[in-house]
Parts: structure tokens; sequence; C-alpha cells
């Protein structure tokens, strides 16, 4: 491993560097290292191999072997590194990944055939879950890691309803025809003023375009043509929201606001869950995120952990392309006038 840092202190048994990813200077410990090098750094990293039981560390200036802690003090998150002296404190605006070690991660921890469906939310989170009820205002439901299900329906970029991710019958999986999407995506030009705003697939892998109305008592409520259909949840795979998102403005900058010291974390079933870590408690990560409150999530499930804008170019949500689009304008060719 190499740590990369600004020296702050140096002396026959230890380092002292002011690094990019811990808040305080991290004390290194000279036994066991290999180099020490002053100036500008140009050099490869070779041969760091993560054991068994080691997590590790991704950021801007390099990969470091280790293991998370979740039991300190507000925040919670620590990083151990081989040869620190002592547990660092993630700094609340480090930009970097942690992947944990294989050999600690456990199963899911809920029960599956209670949380069918699966929730992804215009940010990238995708929570399992029980949709209990939905409407333009507000979408209710239960889920494993969320305190209160409840969140404003603009929020919601879709709803699976026959769920992959958590052991879904492979003759269940639909394999959506690109050339039926891109045709659903397409606004006509005289529907231009009031374009759709979400898209229905059925199991079949017909999609339908239209407006979501409302969910409850497994009945999906659907507009498409000016028609209010009534379709059983058993006949679906999904809904997505396709309304072109809002440029520039306060509600826009509301739905992707994010507090400062936010986590984005991927758990061993998929889920993936955005928030303001906070404390551990009884094998919990508890937090808060602004969209959907209190939250806990088993630490044994935490696969992966990234800080603030870290690999962001490389987080693509799996409805992030489905976007109505105007159809294309006729080309006329020119003519001269007689």
């Amino acid at each position: 491993g190499v740590v990369r840092g600004q020296v702050q202190q140096l002396n026959s048994d230890r380092v002292i560097l002011q690094t990019a990813f811990a808040e305080e200077p991290v004390a290194c410990a000279l036994t066991g290292a290999s180099t020490l090098r002053l100036g500008p750094l140009d050099f490869k990293e070779k041969g760091n191999t993560q054991s068994r039981n080691d997590d590790q560390l991704f950021c801007a200036s390099g990969l470091l072997n280790g293991r998370l802690s979740f039991h300190a003090s507000s925040p919670p998150l620590r990083w151990k590194f081989e040869g620190a002296t002592e547990p660092v404190r993630l700094a609340e605006v480090a930009e970097a990944r942690v992947e944990r070690s294989k050999a600690i991660l456990t199963e899911s921890t809920f029960d599956i055939k209670a949380f069918p469906e699966l929730l992804h939310l215009k940010n990238g989170e995708v929570l399992p879950c029980q949709v209990e009820s939905y409407d333009k205002n507000t979408l209710v439901f239960q889920s494993p890691f969320i305190v209160v299900g409840k969140v404003d329906s603009a929020h919601v970029k879709g709803i699976e309803f026959a769920n992959g991710t958590f052991g879904a019958k492979d003759e269940e999986s639909v394999t959506i025809n690109d050339v039926k999407l891109e045709r659903a995506l397409t606004v006509p030009r005289f529907n231009r003023d009031n374009p759709p705003s979400h898209v229905l697939v059925a199991k079949t892998g017909d999609l339908m375009r239209g407006s979501l109305l409302g969910i409850s008592r497994q009945i999906v409520q659907f507009e498409s043509k000016l028609r209010t259909l009534v379709v059983p949840i058993n006949r679906l795979i999904r809904v997505v929201d396709v309304s072109k998102p809002e440029e520039d403005t306060e509600e826009s900058a509301a739905i992707v606001a994010s507090p400062k010291g936010t986590v984005r974390v991927n758990l061993s079933d998929g889920s993936i869950l955005v928030f303001e870590a906070l404390k551990s408690m009884a094998g919990k990560l508890l937090g808060h995120s602004p969209i959907y409150g209190e939250m806990a999530i088993p630490i044994g499930s935490i696969q992966h952990l990234t800080f603030g804008e870290f690999e962001k170019e490389g987080f693509d949500p799996l409805f992030e392309e489905w976007v109505v689009q105007p159809s294309k304008e006729p080309e006329f060719g020119k003519q001269s006038l007689p």
C-alpha cells in the first residue's frame, strides 16, 4: 500500500502525514515500510493485493489495504490501514470508495417474500420493499431498511413488481425489445405539449406509455390515450417514470441535494442507499436520508461504500436512459421557386 500526503512530522519511528481522505493527520509507523519518497510523486503501484480479511480503500492518492470500522462516536466510520498507529476518521469531504472483504459479508437478512418489489429513486437508490399505495403526491411502502416508508412521488423513478434481483424465477424475467422501448419513449408531434410521464411494462414484454394514477391493493391505475385502465400487479414487470427531468430549477435541486458527509452504500443483496451515516448500534449502521428520513442497515451486508463524488461517472442507475424524447422533424428537400 502507498499513503500519499504532506509531511507534518518525521522521526526514526514514524511519519505523520496530512492526507486527502482523513480529517486529522495520519501517524504511520516506519516499521515495515519499504520506501519513503519526498518531493513530487510519480510512480505506479505494484503488487498491492487484497488479503482475505482486508478491506480496500480506493482514492485519488492510491489504494490502501486495511479495515473499515463502524463503531466510533459520531460520525461512526473510521479507517485503519496497514502501517497506521491508530484508526483515522474519514473526512466528510473525502473522495473515496471502500470495498469490504468478502470473507466478512453475510447473506440477505430480510424475508424476500415479505418485500418482493424494488423501488428505484431518481438519485440512484434501490430499495427492497412492499408498496402499499401510490398517488401523484406520495408513495407509501414498507422496507426492511427504512423506519418510516413514505416518500414524495417526485423522487420515484420506477417500481419493479417482478423483481429479478432477489430471486425471481428465470421465466419471470423479461427482455425489453430495444425497438419497442425507443418507440415507447418517442413522443409524437401532436402530443409534445402533453408528453407521457410513465411507461408500463407487462410480463409479455409489451409496453404502454401514459400516466401512473395510483397503486393500491395489488392494482395499478394507469391512464393511456385518455382511457383509465385497471391492471393487476401480477401481470406487470415494472412501471418507470420517463418524464424529462427539470433543469436548473429549485425543485430539481431539492431532489438531488445531499447533506455534507453523505455516503452511498451498496449491500450484498443489490440494494443501494444514499444517506448521512450517524452511528452504529446492535450490528446496524444508522443514518438519515433527506428523502425518506431515518434508516438502519445491517453492517454485515454492506459490500462497499462510496464517499463524495468519487467515480460518479461510473455509476449508472438502471433506468437513467428511460426518458421521453421528441420525434424527429420531417426533412423537406430544398425547392427552388419558379
